[in-house]
């Protein structure tokens, strides 16, 4: 009875070797591309609470404040706000630059950009008031920012508030 003591040939370890460092090389590439990802999520996530944190402050404040706000329909910006972060370990600040605008229908205009199911613009009551918030930032991975501003990220988070509901 013969036993063979053969093991794997050095070109059978090389070619496996080659391989497991192929595949080591990619796992690197998509776990760099998840922490990236990660990040910038963070950062929409925080802008999205600031927008309405700062909407339901704005809300809060009652009908009458927000009515005597009315002609200043123009868009009003906010101290910044900056919020503290940690990433893999380090400190990461993000300044978010806020303003808002308030839109009344005073005049029971029609509104041009909201349409009912036949494509007719839509008449909005005296008694209602839309609320946007525009947070603005710089990501990292944002590109370059618009129209000559440093910021290349942003989130606008809207709601209507209504006359009788407050």
């Amino acid at each position: 009875m013969r036993h063979s003591r053969s093991g794997h040939s050095l070109l059978e370890v090389i070619i496996a070797t080659g391989i497991f460092i192929l595949v080591a090389v990619a796992l690197a590439g998509v776990w760099v591309m998840y922490g990236k990802a990660l990040a910038k999520s963070s950062e929409v996530i925080a802008a999205n609470t600031v927008a309405r944190s700062i909407t339901e402050g704005l809300s809060a404040n009652g009908w009458e404040w927000l009515k005597a706000r009315e002609p200043d329909s123009f868009p009003v910006s906010m101290d910044p706000v900056n919020i503290e972060r940690v990433v893999r370990g380090r400190k990461a600040n993000i300044n978010y630059q806020v303003e808002y605008v308030l839109e009344f229908n005073s005049d029971h205009r029609f509104s041009p950009n909201v349409s009912n199911s036949h494509g007719e613009p839509v008449l909005f009551s005296t008694d209602i008031c839309k609320i946007s918030v525009t947070v603005r930032w710089h990501s990292a991975g944002g590109g370059k920012g618009n129209n000559g501003t440093e910021y290349n990220s942003d989130v606008v988070y809207s709601a209507f508030v209504y006359k009788h509901g407050i």
